[in-house]
């Protein structure tokens, strides 16, 4: 007999089977500007992912000499991730805005699936 894990819905479709993918979180990290490095030996027990997720807490205002010169997107710069081992390798380019911006923050979800 074999063995296994089904989950339904209320309406009792399937929702979940034991040969569909599930991930594990294995931690965050919030970054900066520059390169860095995650190390977790866990990377070597699947496919490790990552995803960064930045969270910007400006408000825009056109009056600002910079608006409309500047492009906020180079504003929200998202880190290059790289994999290698049991490494997670980051770099983040630095914000090219006015200091008087701020930087967005930038936090780092990983694990594997």
């Amino acid at each position: 007999m074999t063995a296994g894990l089904q989950i339904f819905n209320e309406g009792g479709s399937l929702f979940w089977d034991t040969d569909m993918f599930a991930c594990r979180s294995f931690g965050q990290a919030v970054i900066g500007y520059g390169t860095g490095t995650i190390v977790d030996a866990r990377f070597a027990t699947g496919t490790p992912w990552c995803v960064p997720l930045i969270e910007g807490n400006r408000n825009f205002n056109s009056a600002d000499p910079a608006y409309g010169h500047l492009n906020v997107n180079d504003w929200l710069t998202t880190p290059n991730i790289i994999f290698n081992g049991n490494t997670l390798y980051w770099t983040r380019p630095a914000n090219p805005m006015p200091a008087y911006w701020g930087s967005p923050t930038c936090t780092l979800y990983y694990g594997v699936y």
